[in-house]
């Protein structure tokens, strides 16, 4: 999610054995980033996504809507993802089930409202 805030293009290799886990973590950021407007794109094991200065429209959706409505597939890092792309972002992220974080960090969104 931090990648799409960021200048230039960030590469991540690796993402054919995110498939394996609790969801298909590499189709679920997929979903969720395209869902929130950012520019993000799978090739091979690679998977790329394009800062604000790479032609991303960064966080904006392509709605324009003022509320986006998100799926965390009930995986505790791409929930974790997702709120913090809302800290980013203007509009409303509503997540479907904040809870599943509490699996690994339950004092996650209390941290970071500090």
């Amino acid at each position: 999610m931090l990648a799409g805030n960021t200048p230039g293009t960030a590469v991540f290799e690796g993402v054919e054995r995110l498939a394996q886990k609790e969801s298909n973590r590499a189709e679920s950021v997929y979903s969720q980033l395209a869902r929130l407007g950012y520019s993000i794109d799978i090739k091979g094991d690679k998977m790329y996504i394009c800062g604000k200065d790479a032609g991303s429209n960064g966080t904006g959706d392509t709605q324009h809507n003022d509320v986006v409505l998100t799926c965390g597939q009930n995986d505790h890092r791409i929930a974790m993802a997702i709120y913090i792309a809302s800290l980013l972002d203007s509009r409303e992220i509503l997540l479907d089930n904040i809870k599943c974080i509490d699996k690994s960090f339950p004092s996650f969104v209390e941290r970071l409202k500090k």
